[in-house]
Formats: structure tokens, C-alpha cells, sequence
């Protein structure tokens, strides 16, 4: 034999994945061990695999294709189905579990309304119970992070969410978790993404109304005339003292675009991004004016003073010309355990840190 590959796809995703074994003797027992961080696989996410053999003679000897689900076994999972959302929870926690089934029905209602999106593939739903038992669950972001801080949900690999179903807004955040899936799967192309206002406004409008905190930042903005441009709510902020601002003004722009043009124009806009068209050419296609005049009218409906004028800035002052000189002649330089048929083994490890 001349090479032995092992392939594997995790299901939904276009990519596949291969391994180059060092076996080339005539007797094949392959196995490979896939080192796994918290959150690389979302759980309850199938993977198929398959072997692949070339051998010496030019031959190819090929497996038919095995799948297996990566579950989260430290728990014994109940599981809840409703349309297309599938609910796991373990443990005491009928309570929380019905609490969030039917807050994410609610969502799911409220983007229809406004935007006239509907769910059409199933999403899987993991209720953990603690800060502790969810750890494993998702992608770390650094070890200082994820101790000052709690994570109250994820959305992951565009069809999984985990939720912290203790915690007090856990029926906002599967809410706003949901939306990001759902409008994702709806305006997925090659192309580019959302503009940040439209992508986290829509999550802040699946919640309901606005939160107690964003709304009062808001407000003050409004007062003191220190609101983001919708031009700058393009991006995230960078400046952590804005963040309820920013989430606030996300939901505000999209709610006057629904309340005020209605969800058949919002169902157009996000078809024309799901074309790969540019916000500013969008918006132009859609209501018939650009980013900036979203802006005014936006500020004119709730009752905000018009964007400040920049201050004029004097031109800059340019270098006196020198003669050319002749250029140098420097050169350029371009520049999950499961036996397969009789061919090997895979063999997948969770490292727990």
C-alpha cells in the first residue's frame, strides 16, 4: 500500500476534513486520535468519516461513509420537540426547559412578523445548569475572560445554541441567540455578512422590548446628543462604556425601519444582502436613500437633534518636491471512537484543561 487517508465532514458544513496516516504495510490497523478543545465541536453535531486506501498496484479501495454524533456524556439529556426546535436539557429543570421552548417561539413569531423569516431547518437547544457545566460546551476565548466573566449563550455552527437556562435573562438570550441563526441561515452567501446594526438590531428586537439598561443609555444619548452614527454601528464598538448604547441604537434603527416602512421592506432588504449587495446599495434598492439618510430619519423619528457637523480641518501642509534621484538596482524577490469495516479506527479525545 502507498497511503491510507482518513476524511471526515462534520454535517452542515461543504468542508471536508483529511488525515494522512503513515501506514503503508500490507496488513492495515490505523488509528488517529483527534485532540479536541472545549467548543470545536458543537454538541449533538453528526461527523461522517471514511477511509481511503491507495495501493501499489494504482489501485483505490474506498469505505462507504460512517457517522457518528459527538455528544456531551456527562449528562443524561431529555429531549422536547416543537416545529423545528429541538430542546436537551438534564436534571430537575422541566421548569427552565418550558420556559425557554416557549420564549423561543415568541422569537420566532416576532422575526416573521418584522421581517417575514421563518425557521425552515431544525436547531438543537443544550440547557446547562452552571457556569461549570457549560465550560466544556463552548470555545474558551482566553483563561483571564472566561473567569471575570459569564457566558449566558452561543450560537453555534448555524444550528446548535447552548444556553445557561439558570440564568435570569436566559429566556432573552435564547431569543437573541436564535435570531442570529435564523436570519444567518437566511441571508447566508458567499460573499459578506449583515452590517453589525442590522444583524445585532434584529436579535434585540427578537427579545421583545428593549432592556431596562439599553433604553436608558439611549435616552441619554438622545438628550445629549452623543448618539453612534447607524454609519459607525456598521462594526462593533471598541469602547466597552458604549456597549449598552450601541445594542440599544441597533434595536432602535431596526425597529423604525419595520415600524416604519414595514416587514415586506425588511424581507427585501435582507433578501438583497443575501445577493451579496453592499449596505449603502441595499439600503438605496430597498427604501430608496443610502446609510446617511437612514441616519436623519432615524434621529427625526425618535425625537433625536440632527448629527453634529464635524468641524472644518485645515488642509494638510505638503513637503517642499526634491529631484528624483535614479532608483537602485536592488533586486525584487517575488515571492469519536468507532470501528470501521476492517481499515482502522477513530478515535476522538476531549481535552479538558
Amino acid at each position: 500500500m502507498q497511503a491510507l487517508y482518513l476524511f471526515y465532514q462534520l454535517e452542515g458544513e461543504r468542508a471536508r476534513n483529511r488525515v494522512n496516516l503513515e501506514d503503508t504495510g500490507t496488513r492495515i490497523n490505523a488509528e488517529w486520535t483527534w485532540e479536541l478543545e472545549p467548543g470545536t465541536i458543537p454538541p449533538g453535531r453528526a461527523i461522517s468519516y471514511w477511509w481511503r486506501a491507495e495501493l501499489a498496484d494504482g489501485r483505490t479501495l474506498e469505505t462507504e461513509r460512517a457517522t457518528v454524533t459527538y455528544d456531551d456524556t456527562r449528562f443524561t439529556w431529555k429531549q422536547r420537540q416543537e416545529g423545528n426546535l429541538i430542546l436537551y436539557w438534564y436534571g430537575d429543570s422541566q421548569r427552565e426547559a418550558d420556559k425557554i421552548m416557549t420564549a423561543a417561539q415568541s422569537a420566532l413569531q416576532r422575526l416573521q412578523a418584522g421581517t417575514g423569516v421563518e425557521l425552515h431547518k431544525p436547531i438543537r437547544i443544550f440547557l446547562y445548569r452552571s457556569k461549570s457545566d457549560m465550560r466544556l460546551a463552548i470555545p474558551s476565548r482566553s483563561e483571564g475572560y472566561d473567569i471575570a466573566t459569564i457566558t449566558l449563550g452561543m450560537a453555534m455552527g448555524g444550528d446548535t445554541i447552548v444556553i445557561l437556562s439558570t440564568a435570569a435573562d436566559a429566556d432573552r438570550t435564547i431569543a437573541h441567540e436564535l435570531s442570529h441563526i435564523v436570519i444567518g441561515a437566511f441571508t447566508e452567501n458567499p460573499l459578506g455578512g449583515l452590517p453589525t446594526w442590522l444583524d445585532e438590531g434584529l436579535a434585540m428586537y427578537a427579545e421583545g422590548d428593549l432592556r431596562g439598561e439599553n433604553q436608558a443609555d439611549l435616552d441619554r444619548a438622545i438628550r445629549a446628543n452623543t448618539l453612534i452614527s447607524v454609519r459607525s454601528l456598521s462594526a462593533y464598538t471598541g469602547d466597552p462604556s458604549q456597549v449598552d448604547l450601541f445594542y440599544g441604537e441597533c434595536y432602535s434603527v431596526v425597529k423604525f425601519l419595520i415600524d416604519t416602512y414595514g416587514a415586506d421592506k425588511m424581507d427585501a432588504l435582507l433578501k438583497t444582502f443575501k445577493r451579496g449587495v453592499y449596505q449603502e446599495d441595499a439600503l438605496r434598492e430597498v427604501y430608496g436613500f443610502g446609510i446617511d439618510e437612514l441616519d436623519a430619519r432615524w434621529r427625526e423619528a425618535i425625537g433625536a437633534p440632527p448629527q453634529p457637523t464635524p468641524a472644518p480641518t485645515a488642509p494638510p501642509v505638503l513637503p517642499t518636491p526634491r529631484p528624483q534621484e535614479e532608483p537602485s538596482s536592488t533586486p525584487i524577490c517575488s515571492s469519536g471512537a468507532l470501528i470501521l469495516a476492517a481499515l482502522g479506527v477513530l478515535v476522538w479525545r476531549r481535552v479538558s484543561g
